[in-house]
């Protein structure tokens, strides 16, 4: 239980932000990675309240100790397993979050998902893989300017389209292209057939091009997001490295040996050990969610509940007691409308840590609609209580948001940085 607690600080925000003398601490009885539960941290509200008068909800909470447990967890996972990390940006779009990821790491790399993430990193990271295969024409010329000003810049092929839409930009701008070909290795998003021999023609031609050069095969288990459980996901960390392993001795076979052989989706890669990994050609992985954690990868079996970092905070806003229903000023814009996986669909638009029986099942643009198989206690839930959540897909929450605030743990919880996020295409 975290009691009620005068809260201080002498951190300096951000010019943009007033500096405060008084805002939410707390203590907890209940373990000290236990999520914060704002409707217990309120101080009497006053005119210099920080959270009362200053934050309006819905807000985007990360715990920073939470946060860099997790990133510290899967280098250490990678590091025991001989393996390359290469962790993924799109769940935070942060250069704080990646710094956490690659901390202590020799040559730090990353994955991003747009290439306004590739040029928001660009700054800062000499080894950049946009593992999105969308080679439109017109994504051509800023693919171009981030090859020459990133030394090791990557971009992903998974047909003979897309090689030639790359060859021929190339060819009439004197410039050679790294690629990574991606591998579908059971969810059937995107990529080739491992089993197809069209697939092996066309990294063939890449290997052979004198336009590319061939970076490594690259692959992403997003099926595991449909696994209920340790075992379920353990079977697909198995599947995935052995079909591409599978894939890269073909190119063996042919004389072509792909620098990195890489799998990874947060689920295999929190479950997966060295014992899955040890006897394949797998040599880097590319977890993102990993970072936040998110209600999802609870009920998938990545992770525990005290593993998640991150949060929507929201405030009550109605009551209906007919209808056992509060409202809550959190809706789809806040939360989304994930929904969750195809087997493992949450009941709730997110877990409500103050009450574990309450349930979002209803969101508009602005509102949550929140109720329970038991009678509310809407005493204990006033208009105003703030309610903290953890959202079914953290990645999409996230994007929702503009700005983070970042306390340093939830014992203390003391607002110690803002981050902004990297948003558009």
């Amino acid at each position: 239980m975290i009691h009620n607690k005068q809260w201080s600080s002498t951190h300096q925000i951000s010019s943009s932000y007033h500096t405060h003398s008084s805002f939410l601490s707390a203590t907890t009885t209940s373990g000290e990675d236990a999520p914060p539960k704002w409707s217990e941290l309120e101080s009497t509200p006053t005119d210099s309240s920080f959270w009362s008068s200053e934050i309006k909800t819905p807000f985007f909470l990360v715990d920073l100790q939470v946060l860099d447990r997790n990133c510290r967890t899967m280098i250490q996972k990678a590091n025991e397993c001989g393996i390359s990390l290469r962790p993924h940006v799109k769940t935070h779009k942060t250069l704080e979050g990646a710094k956490h990821q690659t901390i202590g790491l020799k040559d730090p790399k990353l994955v991003v998902s747009t290439l306004a993430e590739a040029e928001y990193y660009s700054a800062h990271y000499k080894d950049i893989h946009y593992a999105v295969p969308a080679l439109t024409k017109a994504k051509m010329k800023q693919i171009e300017s981030l090859t020459r000003r990133i030394p090791k810049f990557h971009i992903d092929v998974e047909s003979e389209s897309s090689l030639k839409i790359i060859e021929d930009y190339a060819k009439t701008h004197n410039i050679q292209f790294s690629v990574f070909v991606q591998v579908d290795c059971g969810q059937h998003r995107v990529g080739v057939d491992p089993s197809d021999e069209a697939s092996l023609r066309l990294v063939q031609k890449i290997y052979e091009s004198p336009n590319v050069k061939l970076a490594g095969i690259y692959t992403h288990a997003g099926q595991s997001y449909s696994c209920r459980g340790k075992e379920e996901i353990r079977r697909v960390v198995m599947q995935e490295a052995q079909i591409i392993s599978d894939f890269a001795q073909k190119l063996h076979r042919m004389g072509i040996h792909p620098n990195t052989v890489a799998v990874g989706s947060t689920p295999t890669c929190a479950v997966g050990t060295r014992e899955e990994w040890s006897n394949t050609l797998v040599n880097e992985i590319h977890p993102g969610n990993y970072v936040f954690y998110d209600y999802m990868q609870t009920r998938i079996g990545s992770c525990d509940i005290k593993d998640c970092s991150a949060f929507v905070v929201a405030s009550v806003i109605g009551h209906r007691p007919s209808m056992n229903q509060l409202t809550i000023d959190a809706g789809a814009l806040a939360l989304s409308k994930d929904i969750g996986c195809s087997n493992v669909s949450c009941a709730s638009y997110g877990y409500i840590k103050e009450d574990e029986t309450l349930q979002i099942t209803n969101l508009t643009q602005e509102i949550g609609i929140v109720t329970s198989e038991k009678p509310i206690n809407f005493e204990a839930f006033r208009i105003g209580t703030k309610l903290t959540i953890i959202p079914n897909h953290s990645c999409l929450s996230a994007a929702l948001f503009d700005k983070y605030y970042v306390i340093n743990n939830s014992k203390e919880a003391k607002l110690i940085d803002i981050w902004s996020n990297i948003r558009g295409w």
